[in-house]
C-alpha cells in the first residue's frame, strides 16, 4: 500500500532545510495523518430510530443505536492505496494531496523549531504571534491546506437555521 507522500519521490516539494532533517519521515507520516484525520467523518447511521413506530415507544430511547463503524476519509477520489489513482482527475487530486502534505510538513517543522519561551517573532517588518503560548500555532487546521483540498472536500456540510 503506497502512501500519498514519499520523501524520495516528492522531496522536491520541500525546502532544502526541511528536506535534510533527520526526522523527515516522521514529519511526513504525521502530516499525512493530520490530513486524513481532518477530513474523516463517521459514516451516517441509517438504522431505525424511535420515530419509526410511535405506538411502541415508552421512553423514546428503545431503538436508538450508535454507529460503531470506522471513520471514512471524506475526500473525493481518495483511496487508501495511492497507486490505485489512475485517471486525470484522480492524479490531480493526488498532486493536490502531495502539495498539502508538503505544506503541512513545513508548518510542523517550523512549529517544532520554535523556542519554547518565545511567543512573538519578528520577520523583517512583520510580527508573528503564536497563539496558545509557547509552541502552539493558531488553533485549527491550517487554512492554506484547506484551500488546497477544497475542491475535493466531500464532508457533509454543517449548517443551522
Amino acid at each position: 500500500m503506497a502512501d500519498y507522500f514519499s520523501i524520495s519521490a516528492n522531496g522536491n516539494l520541500l525546502p532544502e532545510d526541511v528536506r535534510c532533517r533527520d526526522d523527515i519521515a516522521l514529519l511526513a507520516s504525521e502530516a499525512e495523518w493530520q490530513v486524513k484525520n481532518y477530513y474523516s467523518e463517521a459514516p451516517l447511521d441509517s438504522r431505525g430510530t424511535a420515530l419509526w413506530d410511535s405506538r411502541v415507544v415508552t421512553t423514546g430511547l428503545e431503538n436508538l443505536t450508535t454507529n460503531t463503524a470506522d471513520p471514512v476519509v471524506m475526500l473525493r477520489y481518495y483511496k487508501a492505496d495511492a497507486d490505485e489513482l489512475t485517471s486525470t482527475a484522480q492524479l490531480a487530486f493526488k498532486a493536490a494531496m502531495q502539495r498539502a502534505i508538503a505544506r503541512l510538513i513545513v508548518l510542523n517543522a517550523e512549529r517544532e523549531d520554535r523556542e519554547a519561551d518565545v511567543k512573538t517573532e519578528w520577520r523583517g517588518r512583520r510580527r508573528i504571534e503564536y497563539f496558545g503560548g509557547a509552541n502552539g500555532a493558531a488553533p485549527g487546521f491550517p487554512g492554506v491546506v484547506q484551500r488546497m483540498l477544497a475542491p475535493y472536500d466531500a464532508r457533509t456540510p454543517n449548517f443551522a437555521i
